[in-house]
């Protein structure tokens, strides 16, 4: 049995980097609490910065 790829809205992807950028969370933390994958987290956080510097 395969796993199915989950697909996120950007509106999540926001929420979730503007967690990390404006609390003290890790990535690894925020990642967990919201059942995303932290390397996955990490990817969207590299997308917004570069999008909203």
């Amino acid at each position: 049995m395969t796993a199915s790829r989950r697909r996120f809205s950007q509106e999540f992807k926001d929420e979730l980097c503007r967690e990390v950028i404006s609390t003290s969370k890790t990535i690894k933390a925020v990642a967990d609490e919201y059942g995303v994958g932290a390397e996955t987290l990490r990817n969207w956080l590299k997308k917004y910065r570069t999008e909203h510097t």
